[in-house]
Order: structure tokens, then C-alpha cells, then sequence
């Protein structure tokens, strides 16, 4: 079950946000999703569900991969992004959208394969969910997710936190380990035993890592994307205009020491994790 937080705010200015830069965001972690998608090795006529499926890239190139015989449903608890995923995947008939809490309980017992990326990490207690999504699979189903590996591995996010901190208050109050976020699975070991709790076999860690594109159109364009992407988007709704102005300054800076030509990025690690039924 996910976090109230998380949906109070994927259904706010978080959802709302992440709709605005969609496009933008794809591109971001696009590799990422295609490790996960090459692992999972989708098969024509396959049953899939995508966990967190936000705006609907995945469950469009799903859909693609199983064909006309197979089909996708996608669950996600964002409703403006799931709102904007109906839009986009209308043309797939064998994309079926529904909005609402992937980690419950499901009547559904003939799937072939459980899919996310970047979707599994907000859920409050992770091997019941992971439990439940299990249930959907039958005897011989599979799971293949990406994940944000921990905090320490990903400059993507740290540098422009960096950027951030003197022009804010006070520091914003660390996660606790293991809670619900973007790196809430961040631990191998942790990851490894919610799953095997759910009673996932085999599970399996690759580290897949690659740069985090920023933009592709200039320094610019990757400030406004941190500030209303990155954590900025919150912590920085109720500063003042000269707070504001020092905050895409700092992050200009930094995206100017890691931009090539138009292109701009910055480290980032994931753990692709895949398991049996």
C-alpha cells in the first residue's frame, strides 16, 4: 500500500508537474526502463501488468512487445498522470488503465509477468504489496522493476541538492531508512528481503547505471526542469524571489560543469531487479 504522502502528492502538484514534463522525463530515465524492459523480455501474447505506470510510455511499449494477443494493465494512484496515460494510450487496444493503490489486492490470477519502472518504491510495507502483486501472477510468472539504488550512488540528485541547501531555511529532515521514496528499495539487502517475504524466488540485483539527461536544449532548460522536478519543486514553493533567483543561479552553475554542447546530465545508478513467482 502506498505512502499518504506520496499520494497526496502524485495527485497534486507532483502529478501535475511530472505531466508537464513528460516528454522530458522520458528521455531522463528512458534507458532506464529499456534495461527493464530487455530483461524482462517481453513475449507476444503475455499478460503484463505495469506498476506505477504513470504517464503510460511503458504500458505503450509493452503493449508493442505482447502484440494484439497479449495485453497490458496499468495501475498507478496518480490520477493526472494516469489521466494523461488514457489520452496517450487510446490507441492500444490491449491497454487496460486503472487508477489506484497497485500494492492491493487483486482478483486477477492469470498474469505472466509484473513490470515497473520507478513505481515500486512508495509502497508503505513493501512485502505486502510485493505479496499481493505476486497473486496476480500464475505458476510460472516473472518480475523485472527498476529501482533507484541509495541516495550515495546518485550525483543526479545529490549535486543539485547541494545547489539548494543554503537557500533554504533549514535542512529539510532526512528520509528515514528504508521508508517509502524514491530511494525507499535503495538497499539490496533490505529490497531482497520484502521480496523473498512476498515469496519471490530467484531474485536477482544488476547495477545499471547512466547519466541522468537533465535537457537536451541547454542549461536553461535544465534548471526549470530541477526546479519543478527535482526536490526545489517543494522545498522552494514558499521562498522568497531572491532565494529563488540564488537557488537557479547555484544550479546553473552546476549544470554549466556537466553540459556538452545542449546536453545535460549528471550520474545515476539503478538497480535492476528481477525474481520468479
Amino acid at each position: 500500500m502506498a505512502n499518504e504522502a506520496q499520494q497526496e502528492n502524485w495527485n497534486g502538484p507532483g502529478g501535475q508537474n511530472w505531466v508537464r514534463y513528460q516528454r522530458a522525463i522520458d528521455q531522463a530515465i528512458g534507458v532506464f526502463g529499456e534495461a527493464g524492459l530487455n530483461a524482462l523480455s517481453p513475449a507476444e501474447g503475455e499478460h503484463i501488468i505495469d506498476v506505477g505506470c504513470g504517464a503510460g510510455t511503458m504500458s505503450m511499449e509493452l503493449a508493442r512487445r505482447v502484440g494484439p494477443p497479449g495485453k497490458v494493465l496499468g495501475l498507478d494512484f496518480s490520477l493526472p498522470l494516469l489521466t494523461l496515460a488514457r489520452e496517450r494510450c487510446a490507441p492500444h487496444a490491449n491497454v487496460t488503465l486503472l487508477h489506484g493503490d497497485a500494492g492491493e489486492p487483486r482478483s486477477d490470477r492469470d498474469f505472466d509477468a509484473l513490470f515497473s519502472r520507478f513505481g515500486v518504491m512508495f509502497f508503505e510495507d513493501p512485502a505486502r504489496s510485493f505479496a499481493n502483486l505476486r497473486e496476480t501472477l500464475g505458476p510460472d510468472g516473472r518480475l523485472a522493476f527498476i529501482t533507484w539504488q541509495a541516495r550515495e550512488r546518485n550525483p543526479w540528485v545529490l549535486e543539485p541538492t547541494k545547489c539548494m541547501l543554503p537557500f533554504l531555511p533549514e535542512p529539510p529532515v532526512p528520509p528515514a531508512p528504508n521508508s517509502p521514496g524514491p530511494f525507499g528499495l535503495g538497499d539490496p539487502d533490505f529490497a531482497r528481503e520484502q521480496l523473498e517475504q512476498a515469496g519471490f524466488q530467484g531474485v536477482e540485483f544488476q547495477s545499471v547505471e547512466a547519466p541522468m539527461i537533465f535537457s537536451t536544449e541547454g542549461v536553461a532548460a535544465a534548471v526549470d526542469f530541477e526546479m519543478n522536478i527535482g526536490p526545489a519543486a517543494r522545498l522552494a514553493k514558499d521562498l522568497d524571489e531572491s532565494s529563488i533567483r540564488g537557488m537557479r543561479e547555484a544550479y546553473a552553475r552546476l549544470f554549466e560543469q556537466n553540459c556538452q554542447g545542449q546536453t545535460v546530465t549528471l550520474p545515476a545508478a539503478a538497480w535492476l531487479v528481477t525474481a520468479r513467482r
